[in-house]
């Protein structure tokens, strides 16, 4: 194996690099799995590219959005049990805080919708991106900020939030034993620490700014 294709191997399902380009406006959208990014991608378009397999010229700005690390895991979680096995929310399984913590330690709900979220920037030159939270106020910042610098090709929609029903409520489930049990927030800190450095060091667009 090469070593230039380790990026590829790690998820197969989205591999390190995976972006989105405009190259009429030299604009570079780089996906984060978790973070609204079907919406995103049907939002701001442009053709598949690999920024680490083809590097692109260093006048092209990137756009990146970023998930508040605790309720992206646990979403990651939800969609890690929704794809890899049979375990329905209304499971027993839940009621014991325990199994939470095997969720999250070594070996446990791992794949790209858990990964860290710095691991899909790295590499990047930050000082040509523009952040965006994914919270509430996603599709408002996005849409004000291609009114200010580049053209949509068609006004956006609000973003999806594809946990319902019964997933809603073991969403909601999970977050309380987390609040209720103080190793298990600890734990899941010190795991994601990397991600909450980025996430609280970064200066995310706001109305006004260009």
């Amino acid at each position: 194996m090469k070593k230039d294709s380790l990026h590829k191997t790690r998820w197969r399902g989205h591999a390190f690099g995976t972006c989105l380009v405009r190259h009429e406006d030299k604009l570079v959208y780089v996906n984060i799995p978790k973070n609204a990014t079907e919406w995103a991608k049907s939002t701001i378009g442009g053709a598949q590219h690999n920024f680490i397999d083809n590097p692109l010229p260093d006048d092209y700005r990137y756009l990146v959005i970023l998930r508040d690390p605790r309720k992206r895991l646990v979403s990651g979680i939800c969609e890690w049990l929704k794809r890899y096995t049979q375990i329905q929310p209304n499971n027993p399984i839940f009621d014991n805080p325990d199994v939470l913590s095997l969720l999250v330690g070594p070996g446990g709900a791992h794949d790209e919708h858990t990964e860290l979220q710095a691991r899909f920037i790295e590499g990047i030159p930050l000082e040509r991106t523009t952040f965006f939270k994914c919270d509430e106020t996603l599709k408002e910042t996005v849409e004000h900020w291609f009114e200010e610098n580049k053209p949509l090709t068609h006004k956006p929609t609000s973003p999806t939030h594809h946990t319902h029903g019964d997933w809603k409520e073991l969403l909601d489930k999970l977050n309380h034993i987390i609040d209720t049990k103080g190793q298990i927030l600890r734990r899941i800190r010190e795991q994601l620490k990397i991600d909450y450095d980025l996430y609280n060091s970064v200066q995310y667009y706001t109305k006004g700014d260009k």
